[in-house]
């Protein structure tokens, strides 16, 4: 019996492995070790990378089992580049979403900094003008006041727009506040009444960041769906050991024809104005947190989305 066996590879980079790469098989002849014997040798690790002719054998035998193995090893590394391109691309759409849900909000938000301005511009023009320091005093509270929210609103869209692909163990109300701040200018935009249902939850091992995306296309649909006016009801809660969140709006709801199809890739009620990749993005970040986001709608009756996380061990 001999067997063939691929040279094994050193340990390197993956940004390397993009380079054709050339083996030489290796032929080797046995006559006191079974099958068995090659494989412990080998081990489980390696068990694609190495295979055996039984004697007696020609040379045309020998030449089309390299062949067949060299073909295998070259279909395993094209799989291997084509995975790894794969997960650049979905990472790629994730910050493009990420990016338009920040062009989404950006104006509201420059609209709240024109106001948080002229705040602080009418308060301080009263506060050079009084002579009487205990109003002056509260002159100067209120423009402290308004430069706070400004810079809560920066801290986090910056928080937002940069993200990491880091999980620990976060405060999912805190998300959810945070969530809120971004899109504080779209409730008096759009008439809707906010209803905070948090609770205290225990922390899940997750990344901020990503939940805000989610959170964030989820208020996002909400206020698109009630151009009217409404309520839109933001919460967080325990339920049997899973951290469940939940955006609810009162608005138009989802056809029943739509309601199977709205996670699917690129699909979309919107037309030119939207991309189709916000729920479907959305659904790819609870599933990689090992959860999943549900939906209850009916036409008339508004719309819930719920994400259920597995809480933190």
């Amino acid at each position: 019996m001999s067997t063939f066996s691929r040279p094994l590879p050193s340990p390197r980079p993956r940004s390397l492995r993009a380079a054709p790469r050339r083996s030489r098989p290796t032929v080797t002849a046995y006559q006191d070790r079974s099958v068995q014997d090659i494989n412990q040798l080998f081990g489980p690790k390696f068990k694609d990378q190495w295979d055996y002719l039984n004697k007696p054998f020609t040379q045309g035998e020998i030449i089309q089992k390299a062949r067949q193995m060299t073909g295998a090893w070259n279909r395993k590394r094209h799989l291997e580049e084509a995975m790894d391109q794969l997960k650049a691309a979905q990472e790629q759409l994730v910050r493009a979403e990420k990016m338009a849900a920040i062009g989404q909000v950006a104006r509201g938000i420059g609209h709240e900094f024109g106001n948080i301005l002229q705040r602080i511009v009418g308060k301080a023009d009263l506060a050079l003008m009084e002579k009487d320091s205990a109003k002056q005093a509260a002159h100067a509270k209120v423009i402290l006041e308004a430069a706070d929210r400004a810079a809560v609103i920066v801290r986090n869209l910056q928080s937002f727009s940069k993200g990491t692909s880091q999980r620990e163990p976060i405060d999912l109300s805190k998300v959810i506040g945070d969530t809120l701040v971004l899109v504080n200018h779209e409730f008096a935009k759009y008439s809707v009444e906010l209803v905070d249902k948090r609770s205290a939850v225990a922390s899940i091992q997750a990344n901020a960041g990503e939940l805000q995306q989610v959170l964030l296309n989820l208020m996002i649909n909400a206020f698109h769906a009630m151009p009217g006016g409404g309520k839109l009801e933001v919460g967080c809660a325990d339920e049997n050991g899973v951290a469940v969140l939940w955006v609810k709006d009162s608005g138009s709801g989802i056809p029943p024809e739509v309601l199977p199809k709205i996670f699917e890739y690129a699909f979309t009620t919107k037309g030119d104005r939207g991309s189709g990749l916000g729920l479907s993005i959305s659904q790819q970040i609870a599933e990689s947190h090992g959860g999943k986001l549900e939906v209850e709608s009916a036409p008339g009756k508004g719309s819930t989305f719920r994400m259920r996380i597995p809480r933190a061990k």
